[in-house]
């Protein structure tokens, strides 16, 4: 484990990986933390923290698994975004913000790299029944309108489950999906 907001943690990481493993296959950016505050009410640290965390960490973890990505068999960066990137949210300025920014990174990102063969994509999920969804829950008042509400954001009239999310993942770092880069796939139901 590693703090992907350190970039000496991120640099010694990735060199423990270099010696135990030679090369990446696929390098999965997920972590991410949000913060429910109005900007006025915002404070610079929490934004701070926030875009460092889910931008900043992004960057990081793919400078670092740049040399051992170049090494490995159908190389491949997946960045999570989220359709908070393109759906703004009035009490998530900072989140949606910060996930706009990743899909331009990924698009950036796949620019560069694809010299090398390394493809860069990100999935936008919508609601998702775990993770910032259950945090969500357990902040609401009213978390079955939470519920509700989610459910009525999406098409297929559900939330996606995890499992769901993964199968994408899997896809999209696997051969299969070899002549994708630079896209942002939504899997928002």
């Amino acid at each position: 484990s590693c703090d992907i907001s350190d970039e000496e943690k991120v640099r010694n990481t990735f060199s423990k990986i270099r010696e135990e493993y030679q090369s990446v296959d696929a390098l999965i950016n997920l972590a991410g933390i949000n913060h429910k505050s109005t900007i006025e009410n915002m404070l610079a640290t929490q934004w701070d923290q926030l875009f460092y965390t889910n931008v900043g960490g992004m960057f990081l973890t793919s400078k670092y698994a740049l040399d051992l990505l170049k090494d490995g068999r159908n190389p491949s960066i997946l960045n999570f975004s989220s359709i908070a990137g393109h759906v703004a949210s009035k009490d998530y300025p900072a989140y949606v913000t910060s996930k706009a920014a990743v899909e331009h990174f990924t698009i950036g990102l796949s620019q560069e790299v694809s010299k090398y063969g390394i493809r860069v994509n990100a999935v936008a999920p919508g609601w998702v029944n775990a993770g910032f969804t259950d945090t969500a829950r357990s902040e609401s008042e009213s978390p079955n309108q939470l519920e509700d509400a989610a459910k009525k954001a999406h098409l297929m009239g559900r939330m996606a489950e995890a499992k769901e999310i993964a199968s994408v993942v899997s896809w999209l770092t696997s051969s299969k999906s070899k002549f994708i880069t630079g896209q942002i796939i939504f899997v928002d139901g």
